[in-house]
């Protein structure tokens, strides 16, 4: 998986899973996701979700964005607390997001998504956070969705590389 984002508000995602290549780009207005030879325009939620991925730092900007934030408690993940906050956006679509209580760093996300194949539960576990720049990311990435799982190990993160906004654009 390839990563590429662009402040404000530009997200191109590039993942090669052995037969199948898929690419979603979003431009700051419009998403599309291309399978193999396929391609579709991202609407209702998954336009929604890819919005607000795309945007590096809308948990900074919740009011703005009229996102409503809600701590639900605590939980157990990997033997160690975290706060379990709800967010729910506009369209009243909801995620959970888990952070640590001792560092503060996201350990696990989930979501549903929607696509042409139904509804399914996306569960994202976040962990081996090395700093790049004096910011903290994860280097490992474990993620579900439906009964299909991903493994990423990242093996580079790089900021500031003038990406152009053509690597953006939906034609």
């Amino acid at each position: 998986m390839v990563i590429y984002q662009k402040l404000p508000d530009k997200i191109k995602q590039e993942i090669n899973a052995g037969a199948v290549d898929q690419v979603i780009k979003y431009d700051g207005k419009k998403a599309i996701m291309t399978v193999g030879e396929n391609s579709r325009d991202l609407t209702g939620s998954a336009l929604e979700g890819i919005k607000y991925e795309a945007m590096m730092n809308f948990i900074l900007n919740l009011d703005k964005l009229k996102i409503k934030s809600k701590l639900l408690g605590k939980e157990k993940i990997d033997k160690k607390d975290a706060y379990i906050i709800e967010l729910k956006f506009p369209s009243g679509e909801v995620w959970k997001q888990f952070y640590d209580v001792k560092t503060g760093l996201k350990v696990k996300s989930s979501k549903t998504i929607s696509s042409p194949q139904g509804s399914f539960a996306q569960t994202t576990h976040y962990g081996n956070y090395k700093a790049v720049a004096g910011v903290k990311y994860p280097f490992s990435v474990k993620q579900t969705v439906g009964p299909q799982t991903l493994d990423f190990k990242v093996s580079s993160i790089k900021i500031n590389t003038g990406l152009k906004d053509d690597k953006f654009k939906i034609k």
